[in-house]
């Protein structure tokens, strides 16, 4: 804004575009009449007439409080003080204005690291969600491998159930089965000792046939000892190589030898002894 006094003012004194304006590029200016510390002035600006007239108020205002204030009337010391004022408020303003600007570029750079913050924050949170994705995955796969084996233990589970029971029946068949062998055992034995009874008497008859002491006559005592034998021989069935017997059979038992093998008459004789 340019200040200047005409002694008498003219409405055409100055045209726009006479005064060199402060900015690069040129503005359009008007001229404006003021009365300031009771001087009328003719004011070229560029400011819209409302603001200029705010300005000069204000400006005439503040000489009138200097003036009241100091005492004195004259313009140019009135003039002075209140730019002096002026200046004040001015530097106060740039003082505030710079403090505004070193806030705002420590904030600027407050904003620059908080966004550098939030970026790697956000990076971050992206390698979570791809780590919890891959996470998800995993936990998803497993899930299937522990249906599958809880799957194959409910199979084992039977086999084994299955296995248990054939075990069960194969024990109580052994158990039988030894059962069965006990039983044959003692037919066995029973049987052992009906032969060894038989033998016995059969061995005493044939001592008897041969003692010449004996009374009895010897072809009554080989024919008994003959019958005996043949009596021992069939009750005795003949012995198979290599074969268990069934449950409740005899246990095989050797043939014995022939009477005729222990004798050296004929089968005759001893008919016709038995005869007599």
């Amino acid at each position: 804004m340019l200040f200047r006094r005409a002694v008498r003012p003219e409405p055409d004194a100055a045209s726009p575009g006479s005064e060199t304006s402060m900015n690069s590029e040129p503005t359009p200016k008007q001229v404006f009449r003021v009365t300031i510390f009771n001087q009328t002035l003719s004011i070229t600006s560029s400011t819209s007439a409302a603001e200029f007239h705010h300005l000069a108020s204000q400006v005439d205002a503040l000489m009138g409080m200097i003036a009241s204030k100091s005492g004195t009337a004259d313009g140019a010391r009135v003039g002075v003080l209140a730019a002096m004022h002026l200046a004040d408020r001015l530097h106060q303003a740039e003082r505030k204005l710079e403090s505004a600007q070193h806030s705002l570029t420590e904030t600027k750079q407050q904003v620059l690291q908080d966004d550098a913050q939030a970026r790697t924050a956000a990076e971050e949170a992206a390698a979570a969600v791809r780590s919890l994705r891959e996470a998800s995955a995993q936990v998803a796969t497993l899930t299937r491998q522990l249906h599958e084996a809880q799957h194959q233990q409910a199979l084992l589970e039977a086999e084994l159930t299955s296995a248990r029971g054939s075990l069960s029946g194969a024990q109580a068949a052994l158990a039988a089965a030894e059962s069965a062998l006990a039983a044959t055992r003692a037919e066995l034995e029973e049987e052992r000792m009906r032969i060894g009874r038989d033998a016995g008497r059969l061995h005493h008859l044939l001592q008897q046939a041969l003692d010449p002491a004996s009374t009895t006559p010897a072809a009554e005592v080989v024919a008994s000892a003959a019958a005996g034998a043949i009596a021992l021989t069939k009750s005795a069935p003949a012995q198979t190589p290599q074969t268990f017997p069934a449950p409740g059979a005899a246990a095989p038992v050797a043939p014995l030898p022939r009477t005729r093998d222990l004798f050296s008459f004929d089968d005759s004789d001893l008919t016709q002894g038995a005869t007599a």
